[in-house]
């Protein structure tokens, strides 16, 4: 299947929801999650219910159970992620790409700027809820 950049950030928007959600059931929030891993109160790397996490620099990578990934980073407490994550969930679910990486990053500059995503800093976009 071939998808277009709008599908692949309504994809990932939609993965994050379901990961938030998930991690909701056992602790506060992800940024509370992630947080426990700074404090070293849970391994780098693990189970989260159903979720596989591996922590890294500033976040963390989840994988749901059918093996897709959802990426982010935390600013300011708040789940981020740029147009090469987006790109890596629709890669790990065998979804084909039917654009670029710059026509990604593309389409995320237009849907922040229709209040579908929220430009964090450059090249770095949250959900808008």
């Amino acid at each position: 299947m071939t998808v277009q950049p709008a599908e692949e950030i309504a994809d990932y928007l939609a993965a994050l929801r379901r990961v938030d959600e998930r991690v909701s059931r056992e602790h506060d929030s992800l940024a509370a999650f992630v947080g426990l891993h700074r404090t070293r109160e849970i391994p780098r790397s693990g189970q989260v219910g159903d979720l596989t996490y591996q922590m890294h620099g500033a976040g963390c990578r989840f994988i749901e159970p059918n093996g897709g990934e959802v990426d982010i980073d935390l600013v300011d407490d708040r789940a981020t992620f740029d147009p090469w994550r987006i790109r890596s969930r629709t890669a790990s679910t065998g979804t084909t790409p039917a654009s670029t990486l710059a026509d990604l990053s593309s389409a995320c500059a237009e849907s922040a700027a229709a209040g579908l995503l929220v430009s964090v800093r450059e090249g770095w976009f949250a959900s808008p809820g």
